[in-house]
């Protein structure tokens, strides 16, 4: 049996072209953890390379792996999104003035604040809030 059968007897990759292999992309499972999830999408070289170009503010690893199985069509993968809104730090010393964020995660809530024990700062973030598939879109909204 040819390792191409048996990556399409164990759900590997569809057999189009010889030369798709895998974009294999890293991503935050758990925000504010290191729990990483990762996922191998079916592609070719350029397709991976224009996934990794869009989504690389909110993944934390993406590369093309030549003659690795994958799960499932890199066309059918959801772009990650980011958020943007307005975050500002007190940390007593210095101002609280409000400057455009990059929220990765997209877990900051306009008009709630946290303190920060280690730096003994609190910060405080404001809307509105944009949605995009890049911080530089995303701030280019707020």
């Amino acid at each position: 049996m040819s390792i191409l059968s048996i990556a399409l007897v164990a759900g590997g990759c569809p057999a189009p072209a010889q030369d798709r292999g895998a974009c294999v992309v890293t991503v935050v499972a758990v925000p504010g953890t290191d729990l990483t999830d990762q996922t191998a999408y079916c592609a070719d070289e350029k397709q991976c390379a224009d996934y990794c170009q869009v989504a690389r503010d909110v993944v934390n690893d993406c590369r093309y792996v030549e003659d690795s199985s994958c799960t499932s069509d890199l066309a059918d993968a959801e772009l990650p999104v980011v958020c943007a809104l307005y975050r500002s730090i007190d940390c007593g010393d210095r101002g609280d003035a409000f400057e455009p964020y990059c929220d990765v995660a997209c877990t900051a809530v306009p008009d709630t604040s946290e303190y920060e024990p280690s730096t003994g700062c609190l910060i405080k973030y404001a809307g509105p809030v944009a949605v995009a598939h890049s911080c530089a879109d995303a701030l280019g909204q707020i």
